[in-house]
């Protein structure tokens, strides 16, 4: 990554954006293409959060089912928030391609499976629920996965990509924008009502908008609207050809997800899962030994090297999907509560945003802005359904992995 100063003056900016991950970096690619002026204020170094921890898969399928989906929003909201997500995927590629960024971007299908013949069936009337919602997805039993499986959907011209390197490329091309980027920036609290005074440590940025672009709103009056998530990933080194290409999740509460990448003499797989809430005292050795078991189960005859591994965040919404907009004052932007899918969602947030905040009447964005208005309460029948399926994450993660591996050393 490219390494920016710390601020120690006053400037003054159209937009000062908090948070230098793929929402921030984004939003000033697009508003200083635009010929705004932006301040990016990180408090660590670019990508240092969630960010630079993620899987980087870019996909239309979302954490929560779409059955589940259309059951809590409608099957009109339902289709939007499928298409908003394939929005983000295009417009990455879109970006890549006018900026030659060599970021190891490639196009591949998305595969959700079963591993029990219960969840087969639950996949194939899922199947049925996203064909109706305009998604191209197709139920398949067959061999072409190369593990044993109960049946998959497919769902094509999905993506993956490299996201530090992108970002990296984007961050450069943001900054000969003219965009003004600081690291070790860390804001501690903003004053007025418009313009706005960000107070840092060694400088102060005065600015007409504000966008909260953090892993954690800067703004408190928020967070009874999420709760907070650990995840545990091994990056592997197996035998090329081994596995298809692709992007991968299970059907498991809590569940599981791989990529599968080329690299030359071998592959890359990338897998995670056993999330927990963040609260809940789980020694993060079990919860890697419960990967290495899963990846057993799975992947029975797969001989593989692990070369790293880590955990990373994730903000789940109460009712299912991310916050994006403002909250109470209406030139303070938020982003937040990506779950599972902060590369389509902190693409999508940026141009939801940045469309708002340069008055442009693009139907179709405004569209997905009113899908995840900040401003919304979330109904109880949204409460419920996630509700419960937050009680199975428990129990089945975190609970589970508490009472097992005891001695076990990842």
């Amino acid at each position: 990554m490219p390494h920016f100063p710390r601020l120690k003056s006053l400037i003054d900016v159209d937009v000062a954006i908090i948070g230098g991950g793929i929402t921030g970096i984004t939003a000033a690619y697009l508003l200083s293409k635009a010929g705004k002026k932006v301040a990016l204020l990180e408090k660590e170094i670019l990508c240092s959060g969630a960010t630079g921890l993620t899987t980087a898969f870019l996909t239309q399928s979302v954490d929560t089912d779409f059955s589940e989906l259309v059951e809590m929003y409608g099957t009109r909201k339902a289709s939007a928030i499928a298409k908003s997500h394939q929005y983000a995927v295009d417009r990455v590629e879109d970006i890549i391609r006018k900026n030659k960024i060599d970021c190891e971007f490639v196009r591949c299908s998305n595969y959700s499976y079963a591993l029990d013949e219960n969840d087969a069936e639950d996949l194939q009337d899922e199947t049925k629920v996203m064909k109706e919602l305009g998604i191209k997805a197709r139920f398949k039993e067959d061999n072409k996965l190369k593990f044993e499986n109960q049946g998959y959907i497919e769902i094509p011209r999905q993506a993956k990509f490299h996201p530090l390197k992108y970002l990296s490329a984007l961050s450069k091309i943001t900054s000969a924008n003219g965009a003004q980027i600081f690291e070790k920036t860390e804001v501690k609290e903003i004053r007025g009502n418009g313009p706005y005074a960000l107070k840092t440590p060694s400088g102060e940025v005065y600015a007409q908008q504000i966008i909260v672009a953090t892993y954690a709103p800067f703004n408190k009056k928020m967070y009874f609207k999420k709760a907070f998530y650990d995840t545990y990933v091994f990056e592997l080194k197996v035998r090329k050809g081994i596995l298809k290409e692709g992007i991968y999740e299970d059907t498991m509460d809590p569940y599981h997800y791989f990529r599968v990448d080329r690299k030359g003499t071998y592959d890359r797989i990338i897998i995670g899962g056993e999330d927990h809430r963040s609260d809940i005292p789980v020694n993060d050795s079990k919860n890697f030994q419960a990967l290495k078991q899963y990846i057993k189960q799975v992947f029975p005859d797969i001989r593989y090297r692990i070369i790293r591994k880590w955990d990373g965040p994730i903000v789940e919404p109460v009712d299912g999907l991310a916050y994006i907009g403002p909250h109470k004052d209406k030139n303070i932007f938020y982003a937040t509560g990506f779950s599972g899918n902060g590369m389509t969602y902190g693409t999508l947030a940026a141009h939801i945003i940045t469309n708002e905040i340069l008055g442009k009447a693009d139907a179709q964005i405004r569209k997905f802005a009113s899908v995840y208005d900040a401003r919304r309460m979330p109904t109880f029948k949204q409460l419920m359904h996630k509700g419960k399926d937050y009680t199975r994450e428990l129990f089945h993660g975190a609970v589970r992995n508490s009472l097992k591996y005891e001695k076990g050393k990842a």
